[in-house]
């Protein structure tokens, strides 16, 4: 899992829907299942340790790391698409963003960094926009997940403006 912690992430509680569908999708795994989660602004902060399995006290351990980021700086998610490629080497990676990418080359940076490393397009590379409007979040997005095997999902940010968090 890549996440945008960007600064605006913290518009509608992005950050904190993000956080509390990121938790869900854990719990729901099968625990023969591995996950390894990547939060990015224009840094990239990674879980510590390798990947872990999907026992419900695997996710507790991880939670409060989870719980603990916040929204802040650039969108560039260039870092954390490296390292799970080339380190982890997943068989799926998710991808949750708010906007455009905006660090050096911009979103045809990313989508052409995916190209590159995913060369056999082994990795299915699912994307996530969140928004008030599908039409703000960076086009790329569907054209990453349908590079890659993938599927691109939009979730509206501003249904519920609470801090719902579980």
């Amino acid at each position: 899992f890549i996440i945008d912690k960007s600064g605006s992430m913290g518009a509608d509680n992005r950050l904190v829907h993000a956080q509390n569908a990121l938790l869900n999708a854990l719990s729901n795994m099968k625990p023969r299942k591995k996950f390894y989660v990547f939060f990015f602004d224009s840094s990239t902060i990674a879980m510590k340790g390798g990947p872990r399995r999907a026992f419900k006290w695997e996710i507790d351990l991880v939670r409060p790391w989870i719980e603990e980021q916040t929204p802040g700086s650039m969108t560039d998610p260039r870092e954390a698409i490296r390292d799970a490629f080339e380190r982890i080497h997943p068989d799926t990676i998710w991808i949750l963003t708010d906007g455009g990418f905006n660090g050096s080359g911009g979103s045809p940076a990313v989508r052409k960094l995916i190209t590159q490393l995913n060369t056999n397009r082994l990795v299915r590379v699912n994307t996530v926009g969140f928004g008030r409007d599908p039409r703000d979040v960076d086009r790329n997005l569907g054209g990453i997940a349908v590079d890659n095997n993938g599927t691109y999902y939009f979730s509206r940010s501003d249904i519920s403006r609470s801090d719902n968090r579980k």
